[in-house]
């Protein structure tokens, strides 16, 4: 249950960042923001392309679901969501009303993008000063970026309604920015820059990213402003009387840096993108203290994080299809952070057993050693030398609680584990969750050893080990006026241990374990990747046609005012009246079945890092 409406609740909120923008006014813009051309110390940035094609838009099954007529109390309640954090101020010019939320979304038809860039001086130095002074400058790399074509106005209009709604409105002086006039913002909160040329509008709170951002965006003469006439012309006499300081850039942009061209694969395409240099926040966090009074630097070299170079992605339109691709880049080589993730499997143990009535299955795979070796590897980092016997007494402990030797223990298993569900709502009563299996003996008898206490029944049946747990201790009697305690039920196959609070729930994925036949729901995906990749460490699947949405209208206290599920409602507020109609109950549940079909995701493993991609179809 939680997991569709996880993904209802993503997907909803996904269009409506994407595509609440009216379809009459859906676009292509041309990719007028080139991130390659961002500061070369930028550390992330989301760029966001603008509205799709007409075209597009009305052939993808996530915006035909946005834009059909039975879907509008969910959009309804989305912008009630969005609005509800502005209801809670006390300042009521602040409060931003649906007709202005209505009013200002169309300022997404247009390319934008975010970001933050380190300070160079840090960038450069092999550390971070722990020594700040109280008079120092507090670096705000902080930026933004929007073409405002065709949206001047607009944008004019939200900026003043932003600055109307401060309560100590920023200074405003006229300076000049690599010979462009621009406007300096002094507030309470700090000082930010606001520079428009040309199509483009820039802000930041450093000088020196405005001015390397004007460089890479090759700023030619001013179109519209968003300034008046006589402000222009303050700005063009100030520009006179002002000196500026001729920044020192450097020969190329974040397309030089070498984290951003091996993502380049993953970007440069698509509705939305995002980019993260892993390998200088590691550099820059290398130093700095923790709570616990050490350096951060020392877990990370610990785990060897410099092995990760940067995590990026895009998320694109094909077809009736809305496709996502994730990339955590880097050195998988032995002994670094990606031991954390197992190589993948040609075809995962757990795809036989899931039956033909299943709505969502998911699995994924761990190096379970290469875990452990990375957790003593940390242990052992805060021991001084003679200390290194503290280990053994840890290894000590586990033989003692598992029965056997950590590493035997960790390789019974193989890592692999997930879920699998076949009814259409009902929760996680009648769900399976799993563990791969690499030695059935061994992983018996870490079983009987780990929870001897808590056994109830052991039991061998057609080749399979049936045990029932307690969450109590089974061996002593119940204390009366207590809760009894919660039972779980394992099946311990060759090749995986099943795992239910149901026992019920193990009879489908066990008789279909006596299948050969690739299951239904896979089809689909074997079709489109055979052969690549070669071995999968994740799957998963969701069946949108199998779910029952009109159970979401029986669920249980979800018109309680609190404790109400986000994801139900859509409005955190608890203060909202108990009786008060949710969304659930205005809508008519076939809109999702007519529009949603299948979801897939899977990822690999190779000797660049990770990869995830999926689709919703």
């Amino acid at each position: 249950m939680k997991l569709f409406l996880r993904a209802l609740f993503f997907c909803a909120s996904f269009l409506l960042s994407l595509s609440a923008v009216s379809p009459a006014l859906a676009q292509t813009p041309p990719s007028s923001i080139d991130a390659s051309q961002l500061p070369p110390h930028t550390l992330f940035y989301v760029l966001w392309r603008g509205a799709p094609s007409p075209s597009a838009r009305s052939a993808n099954s996530l915006y035909a679901l946005w834009d059909d007529p039975d879907f509008a109390p969910a959009r309804n309640a989305l912008f009630d969501s969005f609005l509800s954090e502005s209801r809670k101020s006390a300042d009521a010019k602040s409060q931003l009303t649906r007709e202005e939320l209505s009013e200002y979304t169309p300022l997404l038809d247009n390319p934008l993008a975010v970001g933050f860039v380190s300070d160079p001086s840090q960038a450069s130095s092999n550390s971070v000063s722990l020594k700040t002074d109280a008079s120092a400058h507090k670096w705000n790399g902080i930026f933004f970026i929007y073409d405002r074509s065709g949206k001047e106005a607009l944008l004019a209009k939200a900026v003043l309604r932003m600055r109307a709604a401060d309560k100590e409105p920023a200074t405003l002086s006229p300076i000049t920015i690599a010979g462009i006039p621009a406007m300096k913002l002094t507030g309470k909160g700090g000082t930010n820059y606001w520079v428009e040329s040309g199509k483009y509008v820039v802000s930041s709170g450093e000088l020196s990213v405005v001015e390397q951002i004007l460089r890479g965006l090759k700023i030619g003469p001013n179109s519209a402003s968003l300034l008046s006439s006589t402000d222009t012309a303050a700005l063009q006499q100030a520009a006179r009387s002002v000196k500026g300081a001729a920044p020192a850039f450097t020969a190329s942009g974040l397309g030089g840096v070498p984290a951003f061209k091996e993502a380049s694969a993953v970007l440069g395409e698509g509705a939305l993108e995002f980019f993260l240099n892993i390998s200088d926040i590691a550099k820059l966090a290398k130093d700095v203290p923790t709570p616990a009074g050490f350096r951060a630097g020392t877990v990370l070299d610990a785990l060897n994080v410099k092995a990760m170079h940067s995590i990026a992605g895009r998320v694109y339109l094909d077809g009736t299809k809305t496709r996502f691709q994730t990339v955590v880049l880097g050195d998988t080589s032995e002994g670094t952070i990606f031991d954390i993730w197992g190589a993948g499997q040609t075809r995962p143990a757990s795809i036989a057993y899931i039956p033909q009535d299943a709505v969502s299955y998911r699995e994924f795979q761990v190096n379970l050693p290469g875990i452990y070796a990375l957790a003593m590897h940390v242990a052992k980092s805060f021991l001084t030398q003679g200390d290194q016997d503290k280990t053994d007494m840890i290894e000590s402990m586990a033989r003692a609680k598992l029965g056997m030797s950590t590493s035997d223990a960790l390789h019974s298993l193989t890592g692999e584990m997930g879920y699998l569900q076949s009814d259409s709502f009902s929760g996680l009563g009648k769900s399976t969750f799993f563990l791969g299996v690499n030695n059935r003996d061994n992983a018996l008898r870490l079983i009987r050893h780990a929870f001897l206490d808590n056994i109830i029944s052991d039991t061998d049946l057609d080749g399979v080990t049936f045990v029932t747990l307690s969450s109590g201790n089974a061996r002593t009697s119940s204390t009366p006026g207590n809760s009894p305690a919660v039972q779980y039920h394992l099946a311990v196959t060759d090749d995986l241990i099943l795992v239910s609070a149901n026992k019920a729930a193990f009879r489908s994925p066990l008789a279909k374990r006596k299948s050969s036949a690739t299951p239904s729901q896979l089809a689909p995906f074997f079709a489109a990747h055979s052969g690549a990749p070669a071995a999968v460490n994740g799957l998963s699947f969701l069946d949108f046609q199998k779910f029952d949405w009109q159970s979401l209208k029986n669920l249980p206290g979800r018109n309680k005012a609190i404790g109400t599920s986000v994801l139900l409602e859509f409005v955190p507020d608890k203060t909202v009246p108990p009786q008060r109609k949710s969304w659930l109950d205005e809508i008519d549940p076939k809109v999702f079945s007519r529009h949603l079909h299948l979801s897939y995701g899977y990822s690999w493993k190779d000797a660049n890092g990770l990869h995830l991609e999926g689709w919703i179809d």
